[in-house]
C-alpha cells in the first residue's frame, strides 16, 4: 500500500516542522559523497557537490541479473565504491561499474557507512547486517520480529546503530538501538516501522510509528538516546512508506520541500507550506529525490524515468529505463548520479564514456553509412550449476561491406551488463577492415540458483552504433 497523493502533501506539510529541529550530523557517519538513505542523518538529501554540467547521458550500468530495485538506494564510500542490493545479493560495485564483491543477501534496506567503513544494511530474514570493507560479515544482530527490513539504519554521534522493524501483519515493530559491536542497546516499541530514522544534533532520533492497528501506521514519534520517549506526533495520515527508501521528503538549503506524489506530480513546496510548483511526470512518483549543491533535483518515476529537474520546476533532462524507478538516487563526488531500476540495472549518468584508445585514425566521430553484422543475434546459456562456467558460446561479428571512404571500423567488445556472470574474450582487432570477420566468445558462470540477464554491447561508429546481444541463462 502507498500514501495518496493527499497524504504525501500533509507529511510534506508537516517536514517543515521536523527540519526546524534537524541539522546534520556527521560524527560516525562516513566522510564520503553519500554515505546513507537520502545523504545525510537529517535525510535533506542535498549533496555538496556540483551536478549542473550533468548530461545525463549513460556511463555505465551493472546488471543484477533481471532482479529489479525497489526502494533499495546506493551509498557512496569515500573511495567511491558504490554500495547496492537487489533481492539475492548486496554488492559493491567500483567506480567504473565493475563488481568488487557480493554478500549473500535479500532485503530491500539502503546501507549506511560508517566512518571504519564497515557497511550496514537491514535484511528482510529480521537481520541488520555489519560488512567489512573487504565484504565478509563482521557481525549480524537478529531483530525480535521477523518482517519486511524496509528501514534503512541511521548512525549516532556515538556510533550506535538505529534500524527500525516491522512484523509480518504490519502491527508490531520497534526501533532497535545496537551498540558498534552487534549488541542491542535497548529496544523502542514502535507499534510497526517500516521508516528510515533521522537524527537531529542533539542526539532525538525521529520514526514513523504506528498505534497498533496495521492498516495505520500514524505517528511520528521523537526518541531521546536513552531509548526513552520525548514526544509522539499524530500525522493523521498512513505515511510509513514515505520515510523508508521511496517518497521521502528531501529539503533545500533554502527551505523548499521536495516530495512525491502518486497522482504523477513531483512537488515543490514553500516552508509556508504552499505549493511553490508541480512537474508532471509521466506516473507515478514514488522515488524520494536527490539534490545537487547547484539546485538540480533528481528523481525517479514509475514512468521509468530519472528526471533531472531545474530549481524554478522546468524539465532538465530525462534518462529513461525499461522499468519503475522508486529508489532514491544517489550523488558522487564528480557529479555522477547512481540509480537503480526495477529493469533490474544500476546506472551511472554522467558523460558518456570518451572513445577508448582501440579507435584509429581511419575512425570518425560521425556515424558511417555502413551496418556490422552480428551472428547470431541473443545467446541462451542451458542451466549451469553454480560456480561452474558453461561452454563459451560465440557472436560472429563482420563488416560485409565497408565504406570507400571508411573501410574500416573501429570496434570496441565491452559488456555493458557489468555482472560477471557473465564474461567474453575477443579477437576482434582494433579496427575490422571491409569484408573482415572477428569473434566474441561468451562464458556464463552463474553464483546464483536464478535466472540471469546480459547485454553485450558492440560499439563502434556505424550508423547503427551500438548493436547489442541479449544475454540470459539459468544457475542451478
Amino acid at each position: 500500500m502507498r500514501a495518496s497523493a493527499t497524504a504525501v502533501l500533509g507529511l510534506a506539510a508537516f517536514a517543515v516542522i521536523a527540519a526546524a529541529t534537524l541539522s546534520v550530523s556527521h560524527a560516525q557517519l562516513a566522510t564520503s559523497p553519500w554515505p546513507m538513505f537520502h545523504h545525510d542523518l537529517a535525510h535533506t538529501g542535498v549533496s555538496p557537490y556540483d551536478t549542473s554540467t550533468n548530461p545525463g547521458k549513460q556511463k555505465w550500468q551493472f546488471s543484477f541479473g533481471g532482479i529489479g530495485f525497489d526502494s533499495d538506494s546506493p551509498a557512496v564510500g569515500p573511495d567511491g565504491t558504490i554500495y547496492v542490493g537487489a533481492a539475492y545479493f548486496f554488492r559493491a560495485i567500483n567506480p567504473d561499474g565493475t563488481q568488487k564483491w557480493a554478500f549473500s543477501w535479500v532485503g530491500e534496506s539502503s546501507p549506511a557507512i560508517g566512518t571504519n567503513g564497515t557497511i550496514y544494511v537491514g535484511s528482510d530474514g529480521g537481520d541488520l547486517y555489519a560488512i567489512n570493507p573487504d565484504g565478509s560479515q563482521k557481525w549480524a544482530f537478529f531483530m525480535a520480529f521477523w518482517g519486511q527490513q524496509w528501514s534503512s539504519p541511521a548512525i549516532g554521534p556515538d556510533g550506535t546503530i538505529y534500524i527500525g522493524s516491522v512484523g509480518k501483519d504490519y502491527d508490531v515493530g520497534s526501533l532497535y538501538a545496537i551498540n558498534p559491536d552487534g549488541t542491542q542497546k535497548w529496544q523502542f516499541d514502535t507499534g510497526g516501522s517500516e521508516s528510515s530514522p533521522a537524527i537531529g544534533a542533539d542526539g532525538t532520533i525521529y520514526v514513523l510509528g504506528g498505534d497498533g492497528d496495521p492498516t495505520l501506521d500514524n505517528y511520528l514519534y521523537a526518541v531521546n538516546p536513552d531509548g526513552s520517549q520525548k514526544w509522539a506526533f499524530d500525522t493523521g495520515i498512513w505515511a510509513s512508506y514515505n520515510l523508508n527508501g521511496s517518497g521521502s521528503p528531501a529539503i533545500s538549503p533554502d527551505g523548499t520541500i521536495y516530495v512525491g506524489s502518486e497522482d504523477g506530480s513531483f512537488y515543490a513546496i514553500n516552508p509556508d507550506g504552499t505549493q511553490k510548483w508541480a512537474f508532471a511526470a509521466g506516473g507515478p512518483v514514488f522515488s524520494s529525490a536527490a539534490i545537487g549543491a547547484d539546485g538540480t533535483i533528481y528523481v525517479g518515476s514509475d514512468d521509468g524515468n530519472v528526471y533531472a529537474i531545474n530549481p524554478d520546476g522546468t524539465q532538465k533532462w530525462a534518462f529513461a529505463t525499461r522499468g519503475l524507478v522508486d529508489c532514491s538516487p544517489a550523488i558522487g563526488a564528480d557529479g555522477t548520479i547512481y540509480v537503480g531500476s526495477e529493469d533490474g540495472n544500476l546506472y551511472a549518468l554522467g558523460a558518456a564514456p570518451s572513445p577508448t584508445a582501440t579507435a584509429t585514425a581511419t575512425a570518425t566521430a560521425t556515424p558511417v553509412a555502413v551496418t556490422l553484422k552480428l551472428a547470431p543475434k541473443a545467446l541462451k546459456f542451458p542451466k549451469t550449476k553454480l560456480g561452474e562456467s558453461s561452454k563459451p558460446k560465440t557472436v560472429k561479428v563482420s563488416n560485409p561491406k565497408g565504406n570507400k571512404k571508411h573501410p574500416g571500423l573501429p570496434v570496441l567488445i565491452e559488456l555493458i551488463s557489468g555482472d560477471p556472470v557473465f564474461a567474453e574474450v575477443n579477437d576482434c582487432p582494433p579496427t575490422l577492415a571491409a569484408g573482415a570477420v572477428c569473434s566474441i566468445a561468451v562464458t556464463f558462470t552463474p553464483d546464483a540458483a536464478i535466472a540471469w540477464r546480459g547485454t553485450l554491447a558492440i560499439t563502434d561508429n556505424a550508423k547503427d552504433n551500438p548493436q547489442t546481444v541479449p544475454l540470459s541463462g539459468t544457475g542451478k
